[in-house]
Order: structure tokens, then C-alpha cells, then sequence
């Protein structure tokens, strides 16, 4: 593999990966509560009603269900659950009071499961279905306020590390029994890992918190202190005084909390210096990159076809070769294809035969595959050109002491060949076509030398794009403000006006010489000429010598069948007036299965010889599934909103 394909390679294995890390994260989002909110009334009994709002955006999923630790240091027991679905209007769902696995729509229950855990589970009924939906949850928690000496504490865990769905905005508000003659007689706290919500006592009766961007797998759990006497009798508490521990708990939380708030903005700040040291990097080398590659192109002349040519009505060059017009047609790009390197082959041996080299035989009444012969008849091969020479010797070589080979046995034998000798016999055919171009003044190397320049920095040009966009990402997605990764926005815009750049100075440059691009558009000129032949009602006298030497570059540029029927078209009786003892080949082609089986499959043998040494095979496992419930009752269980109290 070359160098640049190398290049190539890395790129799209690179943004391939990306895709796929894209489609993994975007596949595990059937899930997503755009608002989760918390409506909590503390009662004088120790007890808290607390309400539930989920807008959430549900896809393929049939029961949304959320379980509760049973833990008796925080709570003595969850009761009077309910569910309804707040949408549109309020339709309130039936407690069925067992626990099934696909809960019936608009049904619910709540009550501790099989597992030991307090359970709500409800039917959503949107198996194969997505929508936006609004459902209200209601439960009472029992003993969740402790009573203590100085104050009364609630200290709750609304969100835990097993809650497995993403949050746009997550908020609470929380009401006392009864309001505080002295708003500072509420002590409040928030915790959550990613440090980025707000608590605060609103009045003096009212806690509210909210944090925005939650991302599953963190935790979101409030501590409120509140005057003693608002609750009558709590079975949780102590009689001893807890605020000046609880002070110093949380004031020491809160400067672990600090220091890695005060470490996350130091490493927001060198990723952002380190950012535009890379950005400032990059521009610099897209700078010199397309500075060194303008400056080598200032001493090339600027060529251009002469002439545009829809139709070109004979042979450019009468001594071309097969491989020789393929190469100009398609201008020579990267070399030949394993399966242009089949039709280059089989051309080949058609213009082999026109030169008395080989000759076909054709048996009517052998199989399929075997019906062609092809018999070397003349082992001379001096007035053939170095790449002719390289397919004689190849052909001569699969013939071994024996003089002729049928269809079958050539694919077999191609088929068998080494990766190495087909791939050292792709190179060769390349490498002497170039230079037989070079000989004919058809194709300039200091020409072709600044043209690969310009291929290979656009490549370069690319990465540094890739690079680019790459930096801009990190910026935006670590910062998580576009307006801090700037810089990386500006070298973006940077790297695409300098491929623009590029592309224009390469679009003005040819490794071929002024008589090469004349050429290319008389072959271009050709093959539209035999492809629309039928459509230009030139009828006239059929020049059989002609047309055998057309149906080589139709086969060489694989429309030999196509030409064949054009042919059949214009001249319905061509048969009468071919003799068949001096053009066998044309026989041969317009009666057997040459243009099409034989041309496809020594093509497809050479392809399978080439790649079978050139590629890597291998494959992955995956596994999929997951949701809510899904169709079938399986073991693992993806969906369930843990909350860890």
C-alpha cells in the first residue's frame, strides 16, 4: 500500500470510528426526560408526600418502572403510590396491585417486588412507537425527616448513580410544614458530582433546587435543616444537638468540593492555552504547506486540450495499446485496478490475436467455459511493446510446455497465482504503460512529480483539516463554550479555504504534455462514438478490419458488450459478410460468450488473485437490544430508575 493511500487509510478509519462512537451513543437514547421535577410537602408526622413530574421522550419501550432501596436509616416504608399520565389531560391509571412484567397501559402498581424493593411500574404502550409524554408519580415516603435536639433533617437522595436517564433540566421544591419566623433558621445543601446545581431557601417555608445537563450515572440528593418543632414525633433522630456537625461536614465536603471545582478550571485553562498553541500550530503549517506547494507550481506552464470532442471517429494512435488508453482516459490516477488490470488482459489477447501472436478456437459442443481456445501460434516478441511483452510472457507462462489453454483453465490458473507474482504483474503493466506514454511525449514525469506534490498535500491539507475539526470538539465539548475554543472556529474556516486553494492550483496543473491531452479527448471522443453508434444513423459500408481494432478499446474500457449489440443494430446481416477463415476474432466475439463471461470472469480471477493477497478479512460480534421492558421477558434488565437512598 502506498504512502498515500496509507494517508487515505488512517483518515477514514479514523472518521469511521468517530461515526460509530456517534452511532453507539445516539443508539442508547430511546430515553431522554427533557424536565424531571420535584414537588415535595414535609408533613408534621416525620412523613413526605412527594410528587413526581417526568417529561420525558420515550421510543420503543412498553413499562417505564423505577425501584427504591428498602433502607430503615433513612426511611421506615414507601406507601399510597399512584400514576397518571398528564399529557394532555389528566387520565389517572389503575392500581392493578401485583407486579407484572409488561404492565397493562394506563395500569399501574406500587408495592415492594420480588427483589425486595419498592417498585412503581406503569404501561406506556409505545412498543415499536416514540413520543413525548408527561406522567405524574406520587408516593409517601414514612419516617424521612429526622428529629433531633436543635433542628429536624431531611437528608434525601432524589437521584441516584443507578438512574439511567439523561436530563436536560432536573429541579425540586420542597415546603416545610410551616413557615420559619427567620429565613436563616433553614440550612440547606446540595450534592451532586458534576458541581453544577444551585440550592437555596426561597422563603420562609420554601427550598427550591435545580441543576441543568444531567448525564446518567451521577446523583443529585439535598440536605435541609429546619426548626425541631414543626415535627410532632419522627421514629428516626437523637436527642443531642447535630448542627455543628453537620456544619463541619459539609464545610469540609464543601472545600473538597472547591478544590476540585478550583482543578477543573485550571485544566479548563491549559486545555484552552493548549488548544490554541494547536491551533496556532496548524495554521502555521497549513501556511507553509501551501506556500512550498504554490512556489512549485509557479515554473509549470498552464495547459489545455486544444480541442473538445463529442465523437471521435477513429483510432488516435495507430500503435496504442489496450493498457496505453486506459491509462490516458482516466488520466492515470493512482495506477490500474485489479479489475482494470482484467480488462486491460483480456483486451490484450484480443489485439494479440490481430497481430498473429495467439489465435481462438471456438467448440460449439464443449461446455460453457471450455468452448474457447486460445492457441499461442507465434512465440516472437519483438514488434509487441514492453507491456504486451509482460501479458505474452504471462500468458505463455500459464501454458506451460502445453501451447493452448481454455477459458476455464486460464481462470483457474489466474485464480491459483500467487498474491506476489499478481501483484508484481499489476505494478509491471502500470510501470511500462507510464513509460511507453513518456517515450511518445504523451506524458511529461517533472510534470507528473509537482501534480503528486499537489495530490499529496491536499491529503496533508486534509488531515490538518481532520485535525482541525478534531481541536474545535475537544474546545467546545471539555470547555463547553465555543466561544473560549474561538480560535479553533477561525482555523477551521482556515483549512477549508486553504483545500480550496489548493484544489484550484491543482485544477490548473496535468502531468500529461499538450499532445497527451489532445489525445485523452480523441479517446474519450472513441469510446462515446462506439457507445452512441446506433443513435447516429451513419449506416455505411461495415469496415470489418476497423472495427476488430474498436472492439479491443471497447473491451479494454469494458463496453464491448454494449458496442456489440450497437452493432447488431446498425448492421442486422453483419454475419453474411465476414469470412471466417481471416477474422476469427470477430467470430469470436460477436458468437460466444467473450465479451461478456470471459472478459467478467478473467477480470474477476485477476481480482480475486490480487486482493486475496492484499486484503484482511475478519468480522465483529455485537449484541443489541436493551429498553424498557422489552418484547421479551429476558434476564438482564436495562430500564430500571434506581434511586440510590
Amino acid at each position: 500500500m502506498s504512502r498515500l493511500n496509507k494517508v487515505i487509510f488512517t483518515i477514514l478509519f479514523i472518521l469511521a470510528c468517530l461515526f460509530l462512537c456517534s452511532s453507539i451513543s445516539n443508539a442508547d437514547s430511546s430515553l431522554f426526560l427533557d424536565n424531571l421535577k420535584f414537588e415535595v410537602q414535609i408533613n408534621e408526622d416525620a412523613s413526605m408526600n412527594v410528587t413526581e413530574i417526568w417529561d420525558i421522550s420515550i421510543s420503543d419501550t412498553n413499562t417505564l418502572y423505577k425501584t427504591f432501596k428498602r433502607d430503615q436509616s433513612r426511611y421506615s416504608s414507601i406507601s399510597d403510590f399512584k400514576v397518571s399520565d398528564i399529557t394532555d389531560e389528566e387520565v389517572i391509571f389503575r392500581d392493578i396491585n401485583k407486579e407484572m412484567y409488561h404492565v397493562t397501559p394506563n395500569c399501574y402498581y406500587g408495592l415492594i417486588n420480588s427483589d425486595g424493593l419498592y417498585e412503581v411500574a406503569f404501561g406506556v404502550n409505545l412498543e415499536n412507537k416514540t413520543d413525548r409524554r408527561k406522567y405524574k408519580i406520587e408516593y409517601k415516603v414514612n419516617d424521612a425527616i429526622s428529629k433531633n435536639n436543635d433542628y429536624a433533617e431531611l437528608y434525601w437522595q432524589f437521584v441516584g448513580e443507578d438512574f439511567e436517564i439523561d436530563a436536560s433540566k432536573i429541579e425540586g421544591e420542597i415546603v416545610l410544614p410551616e413557615k420559619v419566623e427567620d429565613i436563616n433558621n433553614i440550612k440547606v445543601w446540595g450534592h451532586t458530582e458534576d458541581l453544577n446545581g444551585v440550592i437555596n431557601a426561597i422563603d420562609e417555608q420554601t427550598v427550591k433546587f435545580e441543576l441543568d445537563d444531567f448525564n446518567s450515572g451521577k446523583y443529585v440528593e439535598v440536605r435541609v435543616l429546619f426548626p425541631t418543632e414543626m415535627i410532632i414525633a419522627s421514629a428516626r433522630g437523637s436527642n443531642t444537638d447535630i448542627l455543628n456537625n453537620v456544619i463541619e461536614e459539609e464545610t469540609k465536603w464543601a472545600n473538597d468540593a472547591n478544590a476540585r471545582r478550583a482543578m477543573r478550571d485550571s485544566v479548563k485553562v491549559i486545555i484552552c492555552i493548549a488548544i490554541n498553541i494547536a491551533s496556532l500550530v496548524i495554521l502555521v503549517m497549513l501556511l507553509r504547506n501551501y506556500k512550498k506547494l504554490k512556489k512549485s507550481t509557479e515554473s509549470v506552464e498552464e495547459i489545455e486540450s486544444t480541442q473538445k470532442l463529442d465523437y471521435f471517429r477513429d483510432i488516435p494512435r495507430k500503435n496504442a495499446t489496450p493498457a496505453e488508453a486506459v491509462f490516458l482516459i482516466k488520466k492515470g490516477k493512482y495506477g490500474f485496478s485489479p479489475a482494470e488490470i482484467g480488462t486491460i488482459f483480456s483486451a490484450t489477447l484480443l489485439d494479440l490475436s490481430l497481430k498473429k501472436k495467439i489465435e481462438f478456437e471456438v467448440d460449439e459442443n464443449a461446455k460453457k467455459k471450455e468452448n474457447i481456445k486460445i492457441k499461442i501460434i507465434n512465440y516472437g516478441d519483438t514488434d509487441l511493446s514492453m507491456e504486451e511483452k509482460e501479458i505474452f510472457d504471462f500468458l505463455k507462462g500459464l501454458c506451460k510446455k502445453n501451447n493452448e489453454i481454455t477459458q476455464k483453465e486460464l481462470e483457474k490458473k489466474i485464480s491459483n497465482c500467487s498474491p506476489t507474482k499478481i501483484e508484481k504483474f499489476k505494478s509491471n503493466i502500470s510501470k511500462y504503460t507510464k513509460k511507453n506514454l513518456i517515450q511518445q511525449k504523451l506524458f511529461d514525469e517533472e510534470r507528473e512529480k509537482i501534480f503528486l506534490k499537489l495530490e499529496e498535500g491536499t491529503v496533508i491539507n486534509f488531515v490538518w483539516t481532520i485535525m482541525a475539526i478534531l481541536v474545535t470538539l475537544l474546545g467546545y465539548f471539555l470547555l463547553e463554550n465555543i466561544w473560549v475554543a474561538f480560535s479553533t472556529v477561525l482555523l477551521l474556516i482556515s483549512t477549508i479555504i486553504n483545500l480550496i486553494r489548493i484544489g484550484t492550483l491543482k485544477s490548473k496543473l496535468t502531468p500529461y504534455t499538450q499532445k497527451g491531452l489532445d489525445e485523452i479527448e480523441e479517446w474519450k471522443g472513441l469510446k462515446k462514438y462506439m457507445e452512441d453508434y446506433s443513435l447516429l444513423n451513419e449506416k455505411k459500408v461495415f469496415d470489418i478490419v476497423l472495427w476488430e481494432k474498436f472492439l479491443v478499446f471497447a473491451t479494454a474500457f469494458g463496453i464491448a458488450d454494449k458496442v456489440i449489440k450497437q452493432l447488431k443494430i446498425v448492421y442486422p446481416d453483419i454475419d453474411q459478410n465476414i469470412d471466417l477463415n481471416h477474422y476469427a476474432y470477430f467470430h469470436v466475439m460477436m458468437h460466444t460468450n467473450f465479451s461478456t463471461g470471459f472478459v467478467s470472469s478473467v477480470s474477476s480471477s485477476m481480482s480475486s488473485a490480487y486482493s486475496s493477497g492484499t486484503g484482511g478479512g475478519g468480522g465483529f460480534s455485537g449484541g443489541g437490544g436493551g429498553g424498557r421492558r422489552p418484547e421479551v421477558e429476558e434476564e438482564e434488565d436495562n430500564s430500571s430508575f434506581n434511586y440510590l437512598i
